[in-house]
C-alpha cells in the first residue's frame, strides 16, 4: 500500500491532484484491493470537457459551452437592470428641487449635480451672482435715468408717456429674448446681446415709470427690486451645506433655498415699503373724496409679480444644474430669461385659442334653466 501510495507510481496521480480529491475513482493495488473515492463534479465536467475537446476537432462542445456562458452574462445584465429601476434614496431626491435629475434614469451622468460639492457650489455661485449683477445693472441704469434731472428730460423727450416709441420699446425687449435664444451657444456674441438686453431693460423700466406711462405707483421698479432682493438671499442660501436622504453631503436644495429666499424677499420688502411710504410720490392723484392714494395694493400685487418670477428662477436654477457643464454657467442668464418667455407664450397662445367671446361663446341657457 505504501509501495504504491508515492506520487507517480503507476500513474495514479496524474496533474498533481491529492487522492482526497478523487472521488469514486477506483484503483487497485498490488494485493487486489479496491480502493473507492468521490471525484467532484468540477473535476468531472473539466476532463469530460477535455475528452470532448480531443474528438471533436471542430471544437462544437466549447462553442456550446461559450454559448451558454453568454447566455448567463445576459441574464445577469438584465437583472441588474431591473433591480437599477427601483426606487432608491437618490432617485426619490431627484424628484425634489436640489436633488439630483441626473440620478433618475436618462439623466446626464456628466452635469453638475453629479460632480463633488465644491464644484456644485462654484457653478451655482458663479450662475446665480451673474443675474443677480444683470438684474442689479439693469435696476441700477432705470433709476439713475429716471431720477437723475439732467437725463429725465431727454428720456421723455425720446419715450413720451404711452406714445409709440415707449410701445416699441417695450415690443423690442419682448422679441429680444428669442433672438438672444439664438445666439445663446455663440461667444462672446450671447454675451454682447445679454449686455445689450440689460440695457435695453433698464432703459424700459426708466421709460415705463414716466408720470402717465404703462407703470401704475413705480410697480415695475418694486417687481424688479423685489426679485434682485430674492435672487441674492437665493445665491447666499444655495451654498449651505446639506443632508440627503442617504445621509450624504449636500448642498441646499433649491427649494428649500428658495423658501427661505423668499421669506427675507417678503420681510425685508415689507419693512422698506412701510418705511418710505410716506415720502415717496405715487404719482397717483387722490380719489373724490380727497383722500390720498393708498399704495399697499399695488405693493402687495408686486409681491405676488415678483413671487411668481422668483419661483420660476428656482426652478429654471434646479433644472439647469442637472443639465449643463460646469463650464456653462455664463448661459445661465440667458436660459432664465428665454425659457421664461417660451413658457409665458404657450400660456397666452394656450389662453387665446381657449378662450371664446361674443357670438363664439357658449349660447345662454334658457329662462326654465335658469
Amino acid at each position: 500500500m505504501a509501495e504504491h501510495g508515492r506520487p507517480g507510481s503507476a500513474g495514479l496521480y496524474n496533474n498533481q491532484v491529492q487522492p482526497t480529491q478523487l472521488p469514486n475513482v477506483q484503483t487497485y493495488t498490488a494485493q487486489g484491493a479496491a480502493i473507492s473515492v468521490d471525484v467532484p463534479a468540477d473535476i468531472t465536467m473539466t476532463t469530460k470537457n477535455q475528452r470532448e475537446d480531443r474528438l471533436d476537432p471542430h471544437g462544437s462542445s466549447r462553442q456550446s459551452h461559450l454559448h451558454e456562458r453568454q447566455a448567463q452574462e445576459l441574464q445577469s445584465a438584465k437583472d441588474r437592470a431591473l433591480r437599477t429601476l427601483q426606487p432608491t434614496p437618490q432617485m426619490i431626491d431627484g424628484i425634489e428641487w436640489g436633488g439630483s435629475p441626473a440620478a433618475m434614469p436618462g439623466g446626464d451622468p456628466y452635469s453638475v449635480s453629479e460632480l463633488p460639492l465644491s464644484i456644485q457650489a462654484g457653478f451655482r455661485k458663479k450662475m446665480l451672482t451673474l443675474l443677480f449683477l444683470q438684474l442689479s445693472f439693469s435696476i441700477a441704469l432705470a433709476f439713475l435715468l429716471r431720477y437723475t434731472p439732467s437725463l429725465k428730460g431727454p428720456l421723455e423727450d425720446a419715450f413720451p408717456a404711452q406714445g409709440g416709441a415707449s410701445l416699441g420699446l417695450m415690443v423690442a425687449v419682448l422679441f429680444g429674448l428669442p433672438i438672444m435664444s439664438c445666439v445663446k451657444d455663440n461667444h462672446p456674441w450671447n454675451l454682447l446681446f445679454t449686455l445689450a438686453w440689460s440695457v435695453l431693460l433698464g432703459l424700459f423700466l426708466a421709460a415705463s415709470d414716466l408720470e402717465g406711462a404703462f407703470s401704475r405707483a413705480h410697480a415695475f421698479l418694486m417687481i424688479m427690486s423685489l426679485l434682485t432682493t430674492g435672487v441674492f438671499f437665493l445665491a447666499l442660501f444655495t451654498q449651505l451645506p446639506w443632508r440627503g436622504y442617504d445621509g450624504e453631503p449636500r448642498l441646499m436644495r433649491f427649494s428649500y433655498a428658495g423658501l427661505g429666499a423668499w421669506l427675507c424677499l417678503l420681510i425685508g420688502g415689507s419693512v422698506v415699503f412701510s418705511l418710505v411710504k410716506d415720502d415717496v410720490d405715487w404719482q397717483e392723484p387722490a380719489d373724490g373724496e380727497g383722500k390720498a392714494f393708498d399704495p399697499v395694493p399695488v405693493f402687495v400685487t408686486s409681491v405676488l409679480v415678483s413671487t411668481a418670477v422668483f419661483a420660476w428662477f428656482c426652478y429654471e436654477a434646479h433644472k439647469l444644474c442637472g443639465k449643463m457643464q460646469p463650464d456653462e454657467y455664463l448661459k445661465g442668464v440667458i436660459y432664465f430669461y428665454t425659457d421664461m418667455f417660451y413658457v409665458c407664450a404657450c400660456c397666452a397662445l394656450i389662453a387665446c385659442l381657449g378662450g371664446g367671446g361674443g357670438n363664439g361663446g357658449a349660447p345662454p341657457k334658457d329662462e326654465e334653466e335658469r
